[in-house]
């Protein structure tokens, strides 16, 4: 029997209603987020990146984590990195200044 898929408005809804925690497994090597393109278009092309794309999420970050609430993630990281995680690598120091507390582990050692 297949799962049933959450859309991204169900999914926005949970991260913006949880009460303790929001724990995520991030086990793919790559998303394909139509929010992401632009950004990951102009790292392709070594073009400085300002993160306004992620300004209302670094915002929902802050206030749920200063209420006590936490973010929580695990992501896959497989060597060599594709080219997503790599890109990935440069704005998750963005999610952790936020409050997020991500954490990889290597896809050999998992």
């Amino acid at each position: 029997m297949p799962a049933d898929l959450i859309t991204g408005a169900d999914l926005e809804h949970l991260f913006t209603t949880f009460q303790r925690t929001a724990w995520r497994w991030e086990a793919q090597t790559s998303y394909h987020e139509p929010y992401e393109l632009e950004p990951l278009r102009r790292w392709r092309a070594g073009e400085p990146d300002d993160l306004a794309w992620m300004t209302d999420w670094l915002a929902g970050v802050r206030s749920a984590t200063k209420a006590g609430r936490q973010f929580q993630r695990v992501r896959l990281y497989t060597e060599p990195p594709t080219e997503y995680l790599r890109w990935q690598d440069t704005v998750t120091p963005a999610n952790v200044a936020a409050g997020e507390d991500i954490r990889v582990i290597v896809s050999r050692r998992a």
